[in-house]
């Protein structure tokens, strides 16, 4: 939508370009080392930590959705590739969902290493860090590259397989109180929710029922817009 568009635009703006800063797994590995900076100093990290969390809560990934200045960057890359409409890049359905766990295994390694050192640096492991703050080793620089890259074939990459980040907030969204939900009564299992959305969020259960996998959903939407029988809604 639109208004996503402004807020993602506006999240480059000010967070990428003036402030050059995120939110990252810099910022959970010390919310778990209850390292905290003094709020006179870095006020701008309560805000985005703190809204973050809450704001998650409430209504899932919205951070990583429409304020994640990173997050604007890969779509704008993708959608410059993909004006013209056809086939487009993807893995196939087990290795994509196969693939989305590495990204709680990144969570989970960064955070044991910080927590055995005693030291959140080990989290300084994001692609968004060099882009905004244009300082990182070689292999920071090659990351990025190799990132941006994928970003132009595959809808969001860094978020659906690496983002740590995206894997921690994708945690607390699975209990987030408003969120798209599918009634029971589904029209006519026509899939278009499913063909729809940009990052496969919607997936099979056992008995080939569509479910939403809500750490992966990002609220754009378009499986709302597209269903023709009304039978999914934002909803508590």
């Amino acid at each position: 939508s639109k208004l996503r568009w402004l807020a993602l635009l506006g999240g480059l703006l000010y967070f990428g370009l003036i402030e050059s800063t995120m939110v990252s797994t810099v910022h959970i590995a010390n919310l778990f080392l209850l390292k905290f900076p003094s709020f006179s100093q870095s006020p701008l990290w309560y805000m985005m930590t703190g809204l973050t969390l809450i704001t998650t809560f409430f209504w899932g990934m919205v951070y990583c959705v429409s304020l994640c200045p990173f997050a604007s960057v890969k779509e704008l890359l993708y959608n410059l590739v993909h004006r013209k409409k056809g086939k487009k890049a993807g893995f196939s359905y087990n290795i994509d969902r196969r693939a989305r766990y590495m990204k709680y295994v990144a969570l989970t390694l960064v955070l044991v290493i910080s927590i055995i050192s005693g030291n959140s640096s080990a989290a300084s492991i994001e692609p968004f860090l060099t882009l905004f703050t244009q300082n990182a080793s070689t292999l920071g620089w090659a990351l990025l590259a190799l990132m941006l890259v994928a970003a132009m074939f595959y809808f969001r990459f860094w978020c659906k397989y690496l983002c740590p980040v995206g894997g921690f907030l994708g945690l607390i969204a699975r209990k987030s109180l408003y969120k798209i939900k599918l009634s029971k009564e589904c029209g006519s299992h026509c899939d278009l929710c499913e063909r729809f959305c940009p990052t496969n969020a919607l997936v099979k259960d056992n008995e080939n029922n569509p479910r939403i996998d809500y750490p992966e959903c990002i609220l754009c939407g378009k499986c709302v817009q597209k269903c023709p029988h009304h039978s999914l809604e934002i909803k508590q």
